[in-house]
């Protein structure tokens, strides 16, 4: 180390031996420079291949996953501005699973690959149009109408429910910091709050009681380290890395939106029945949890329905 920095500070202190080691020194750190420079164009045009291979094919066209595909998703995903572009999804439109599939994508595209329940789970379409399922658990029959909330669905169904006994309105935990597809100047959570208030008001809910499922508990955990909910509801005084303190916040706005569509200026009940809300926590992977909402959820449409039958 010492005669490397008289090298650098006093080259006239130096012998013609030392001299002649200096430039060998200089040299190969010249040549190192040069290749790095070169592999990193190489990896570039390596990169960029992958993408194009990937960005060539047509999704809803694909009906094998060859291997060609998956080793380039993996050079992609190994690259640092493909994580530094992730560590940014809020700012675009990308599923939350998507990092579990591009971390499982070794196992998912074996021969003879058969998906874990987990695989299953993550795996998401967006509702469209008017979708009735009938179902039994523990005995109780249960016929579930599955509606999407996009504003392009919402015409579809907001005129077709009559005597219903309960409504569940799923709402995302994780999307207080993301815009929406339709509209990037307007906030998810917002937007989901805004239509929990427009819903309630509607004529054929006016004493259905509610089924509040604040989702993505997970992904809340997640991301509320490095992204702040004072930032997009100035309201919250809560700490800023605290998740639990997080959904307190959100059930309350939730809560508050009820509140202000049951109640009338003078305190009376805007329905011809007082209506319940029922809350709950969820993550849609988390299979214990979402066993014990389903119960209570059966319950308090068992209590609902024996009520509208006056034997409760």
């Amino acid at each position: 180390m010492a005669r490397s920095l008289t090298w650098r500070c006093c080259p006239w202190c130096l012998t013609e031996d030392e001299k002649a080691a200096a430039r060998v020194d200089q040299e190969i750190n010249r040549i190192l420079l040069e290749q790095k420079k070169q592999d990193r164009a190489e990896l570039k045009l390596l990169l960029l291949h992958h993408a194009s291979l990937v960005m060539s094919q047509d999704p809803y066209k694909v009906t094998t996953f060859e291997k060609r595909y998956a080793v380039a998703m993996q050079w992609l995903w190994r690259d640092a501005g493909i994580r530094a572009c992730y560590e940014r999804r809020r700012e675009f439109h990308l599923l939350d699973s998507a990092v579990y599939y591009l971390s499982h994508l070794e196992r998912i595209t074996e021969e003879g690959y058969v998906p874990t329940a987990q695989d299953v789970l993550r795996s998401r379409m967006p509702t469209t149009g008017i979708n009735e399922y009938c179902f039994s658990v523990q005995k109780t029959n249960l016929r579930i109408v599955d509606v999407g909330g996009q504003r392009s669905e919402r015409k579809k169904w907001i005129h077709c429910f009559e005597n219903v006994i309960a409504l569940i309105y799923l709402a995302s935990l994780s999307e207080y910091d993301q815009c929406l597809e339709e509209n990037n100047q307007e906030n998810r959570m917002k937007e989901s709050l805004a239509l929990f208030g427009t819903i309630l008001e509607l004529p054929w809910f006016k004493s259905t009681s509610v089924i509040l499922f604040l989702n993505k508990t997970d992904i809340l955990e997640e991301k509320i380290p490095t992204s702040h909910l004072a930032t997009y509801f100035p309201s919250f005084q809560g700490p800023k890395q605290d998740a639990e303190a997080a959904k307190r916040f959100i059930l309350d706005m939730y809560t508050r939106m009820y509140a202000g569509c049951v109640d009338g200026p003078d305190g009376s009940k805007k329905g011809a029945r007082s209506r319940r809300l029922f809350s709950h926590y969820t993550c849609a992977t988390d299979t214990q949890n979402i066993r014990k909402v389903f119960k209570d959820v059966r319950d308090s449409v068992l209590a609902r329905y024996l009520d509208e039958i006056n034997l409760l």
